[in-house]
């Protein structure tokens, strides 16, 4: 290490003695990771759009299927009624969100590795428990927040379109 790298680690521990590496400082990292990276963000939209979307679609096509026919089929000539249950039409894009999810949860936790940046998250911080839990809490926190509103919009936009 050079002597000026030295005296500039020097100055800036002498100026900050209390930074030291915290769970909040390596959360604050993982967040700033997580959302400044763009496959990061497209993912957690198409996750978004996937479930709303399948709900229009499945309640756009249930709701001309939801009278029964009555073509003498059945006791008395009527058909068993069909049943409707709105809230599985409004999560028809359930499934295919999670599988997305669970892609992103391999893209964030594995990107650094093929990058190679995982030397300098590291070296910043030594164990990896930190790390671990930084990066799980984060992508909880956030899949959980905006999958929470994704379905509401889906469930009141399928309740309108029903």
């Amino acid at each position: 290490m050079s002597t000026s790298v030295a005296a500039t680690t020097h100055d800036r521990v002498a100026r900050f003695p209390d930074a030291k590496v915290s769970q909040w400082r390596v959360i604050g990292a993982e967040w700033l990771k997580l959302r400044t990276l763009r496959s990061t963000v497209i993912t957690l939209a198409a996750a978004c759009v996937v479930v709303v979307g399948f709900a229009a679609m499945a309640a756009g096509v249930v709701s001309g299927d939801i009278t029964p026919e009555t073509n003498g089929a059945g006791p008395a000539g009527q058909m068993p009624l069909m049943t409707v249950d709105p809230t599985s039409i409004a999560m028809a894009g359930t499934s295919l969100a999670m599988l997305i999810l669970g892609s992103l949860g391999v893209l964030f936790m594995s990107g650094e590795h093929s990058s190679g940046m995982i030397r300098t998250t590291m070296s910043a911080v030594p164990q990896r428990l930190p790390v671990l839990w930084a990066k799980t809490l984060v992508l909880v926190v956030v899949s959980a927040v905006l999958m929470t509103a994704s379905v509401f919009a889906a469930f009141f936009l399928a309740q309108a379109i029903l």
